[in-house]
């Protein structure tokens, strides 16, 4: 049986959580607070044991600040261009390291 790598299963989280994000910003509600097990993208076993490169470990901080960024921001405008701003670095990382899911990352983006 397969097992999601901590990596996969935390991907999986950030994807649920941008969701949530999207929604959030799109009705002008209230945003979720980031979780703090995000902070483990600095730790979190990957799939591939050489997965965590210099790339990647030059994405992972930019992601959580880029993340943070949106919760400062005062008015739905800049809220949503700092998520597509985080949104963006997801994909920019992915084209680098794991290019599979960044499709589905691109259903994140709010128009």
């Amino acid at each position: 049986m397969y097992k999601s790598s901590e990596m996969a299963t935390l991907m999986n989280a950030f994807y649920t959580y941008n969701e949530a994000l999207k929604a959030a910003i799109e009705s002008n509600s209230t945003l979720p607070e980031m979780p703090e097990s995000f902070n483990s993208i600095h730790t979190a076993k990957m799939t591939d044991v050489n997965g965590r490169t210099p790339i990647f470990q030059s994405f992972a901080p930019l992601y959580l600040e880029a993340q943070k960024s949106i919760h400062y921001s005062l008015d739905t405008m800049t809220k949503k261009t700092h998520y597509n701003s985080v949104i963006n670095l997801c994909i920019s990382c992915h084209k680098t390291e794991c290019v599979g899911p960044i499709p589905r990352i691109k259903k994140l983006m709010i128009e």
